[in-house]
C-alpha cells in the first residue's frame, strides 16, 4: 500500500488485488478473521464476563458432582479390580474416567474450562483496558503488514487505511456481520479517528508481536501464532467460510452470524480439491480469482 494512487471503492478486485502488489487475500484474511471472532476454538468472544464466571462455575460442579458419583459407584460396588490397590488420588480418578469412557468428555470440559479462563485474562478483548471496536482491530493488523513491507519508519497511509476499510464495507454492508466495518464518509475525520485509537497501540513494539499473531483478537487466543494460509474466503450474507489446503483436500471452516445473537456456528469439514477456485467471493458478486 502506497501513496502513488487513492484507494477507490469502485475498483475490480483485480485493480485493488494489483495495487496492494497481490496481497489482497492476504488483507481479506485478517479482516475476516477479526470479523468471524472464532477460528480453531470456541465461538465465545462476547460472552458477558458473568456469563463466563457462570459457566465456569457450572463447569466445576459438573466435573465435582460426576466425579462423586463414579467414586461412589466403584467405592460401593467394587467393579474395578485394579482400583482399589490405588492410593494415588489422581491416579483413581484417571482410572475411573478411562474405564467409564469418559476420557473424551472430560477433555472436552478442560479445555473450555482453560480457554474461558484465558480469555478472561488475556489482551484479545482489551488492550490497555480499553475495548476495541473490530474495525480498529483490522486496522491494526493492516497497519502492521505495512510496517513489515516498508519499514518501521514508514509513513502510515491513514487514508488509505480507512479507504480500504471502506472498499471491504461497500461489498458487505448488506450482511449480517457488515456494520461493523462502518465509518464515517469523510475520510480525514476517520483518518483521525483511526489514528487517536490505534497509534497508542502500534507505537509501542511491546504490541507488535501480538497483534502479528492476529489470533489475539481471536477466543482461545494462544502464544503460539496461528497459522493460517487461506486458499479461498467466501463472505457470503449469513456467515463467512475460509478453505484451507490440507494434503489433497480443502477444509472449510465456516461462522455463520445468526440474527440478535453473540454465538456463532464453525463447522470444518473435508471437500475435494478444485482446479480453480475464486481467491475471494464477495455476496455482490465481485470475485477475485488466482492467475492463469
Amino acid at each position: 500500500m502506497i501513496y502513488s494512487a487513492k484507494i477507490d471503492t469502485s475498483w475490480e478486485p483485480e485493480k485493488l488485488n494489483a495495487f496492494l502488489g497481490n496481497k489482497l487475500l492476504d488483507y481479506a484474511k485478517s479482516l475476516a478473521l477479526v470479523l468471524m471472532e472464532a477460528f480453531w476454538g470456541y465461538p465465545y468472544f462476547g460472552m458477558k464476563k458473568s456469563s463466563i464466571d457462570s459457566e465456569l462455575k457450572h463447569i466445576d460442579k459438573t466435573r465435582e458432582e460426576l466425579m462423586n458419583r463414579l467414586r461412589y459407584h466403584a467405592d460401593e460396588y467394587q467393579i474395578f479390580e485394579r482400583y482399589e490397590d490405588m492410593k494415588n488420588k489422581k491416579e483413581k480418578d484417571d482410572y475411573i474416567i478411562s474405564e467409564f469412557g469418559l476420557g473424551s468428555f472430560f477433555r472436552t470440559l478442560n479445555v473450555r474450562e482453560k480457554w474461558l479462563k484465558q480469555y478472561l485474562n488475556s489482551p484479545s478483548a482489551n488492550i490497555e483496558g480499553q475495548p476495541i471496536k473490530k474495525k480498529y482491530k483490522i486496522a491494526l493488523i493492516w497497519i502492521l503488514k505495512i510496517r513489515k513491507q516498508f519499514g518501521a519508519s514508514y509513513e502510515i497511509p491513514w487514508a488509505n487505511v480507512i479507504r480500504l476499510l471502506k472498499w471491504f464495507y461497500e461489498r458487505l454492508k448488506n450482511t449480517s456481520y457488515g456494520s461493523d466495518l462502518w465509518t464515517r464518509k469523510d475520510i480525514r475525520k476517520a483518518s483521525k479517528s483511526f489514528k487517536e485509537r490505534c497509534f497508542p497501540i502500534i507505537s509501542n513494539p511491546d504490541n507488535w508481536a501480538l497483534i502479528e499473531r492476529e489470533g489475539i483478537f481471536i477466543p482461545g487466543y494462544r502464544s503460539t501464532p496461528y497459522r493460517i494460509i487461506p486458499y479461498s474466503i467466501d463472505f457470503n450474507k449469513k456467515g463467512i467460510a475460509i478453505a484451507e489446503k490440507f494434503n489433497k483436500h480443502l477444509g472449510m471452516h465456516i461462522v455463520e452470524f445468526r440474527e440478535k445473537k453473540k454465538y456463532y456456528l464453525m463447522n470444518v469439514s473435508k471437500l475435494p480439491p478444485r482446479k480453480k477456485m475464486p481467491f475471494i467471493i464477495f455476496p455482490n458478486r465481485d470475485t477475485l480469482y488466482p492467475p492463469d
